[in-house]
């Protein structure tokens, strides 16, 4: 997993000067850092950006990036997502898609006052058909701990009147990770509710002005207390989430 990041930048690199490929960006603030049902910027505001490469075989690429804040006892404020993937469509208007993601945390370091936040990678198999879509995330190292973990997600989106959207989703997160995180709160006479899984879900409204996208999405999960994500505690009280995100090059 540790060889993502290059084997994606090489990729990017010997596909840019070939026809038939698009190079976009995108930028957002966002008002809370969402990551599955938890906060990853302390319920904070968070900026985000994006460059991505698509090429009509099906091949894309994406670097990511996004402020974070993990909270005192750990050293980062950015994450960057290195991703690479192909995707298609059937005859029967089915979609499918499958990649790897490696998650990065450049500026975090280990010192005597604060601990690192470990990088890891996840691959993932997803299809989708109309207005659906579902994807099923794995890594065999989650947050560097040597613990698999997985994630599963449905996610809707519906047209509404007046130029109106509206998402829907569901993910469940489980695997022996979150065995452990289990298994811990149980030795320490915890309650996290957690049973070795944890649901997290959304709703939200979409609306475009221009070219601007905004979105407001309701978040909640059903767990008790603060989670513990890629070594850091977060919380994951029900919240609400506002948007507003912009692509480019903008239309003409």
């Amino acid at each position: 997993m540790r060889s993502l990041a290059a084997v994606s930048a090489l990729a990017i690199f010997g596909l840019a000067t070939t026809t038939h490929a698009e190079i976009t960006g995108t930028a957002a603030v966002t008002s809370d850092y969402d990551f599955r049902g938890v906060s990853l910027s302390d319920e904070d505001p968070a900026f985000q950006a994006s460059i991505d490469y698509a090429h009509d075989n099906g091949f894309y690429a994406s670097l990511w990036g996004s402020s974070i804040d993990y909270g005192p006892d750990y050293d980062g404020t950015i994450e960057i997502d290195l991703g690479a993937g192909l995707s298609g469509e059937t005859e029967l208007g089915i979609g499918w898609d499958v990649g790897l993601v490696w998650y990065a945390y450049p500026d975090s370091d280990s010192s005597p006052a604060k601990l690192e936040i470990e990088d890891y990678g996840e691959a993932y198999l997803g299809g989708s058909y109309k207005m659906l879509d579902a994807k099923v995330w794995y890594t065999d190292d989650y947050g560097d701990t040597g613990d698999d973990a997985w994630y599963t997600e449905l996610n809707a989106s519906f047209e509404l009147p007046a130029g109106l959207t509206l998402d829907l989703h569901i993910g469940q997160s489980f695997g022996d990770y979150w065995d452990a995180i289990a298994d811990d709160a149980e030795s320490e006479l915890e309650t996290t509710g957690i049973d070795g899984d944890y649901t997290d879900w959304s709703i939200g409204l979409g609306y475009t002005v221009g070219y601007f996208d905004l979105n407001l999405r309701y978040v909640d999960t059903d767990t008790d207390s603060d989670l513990e994500v890629n070594s850091g505690a977060f919380a994951n009280d029900s919240r609400v989430v506002f948007t507003v995100s912009t692509s480019f090059p903008w239309a003409n």
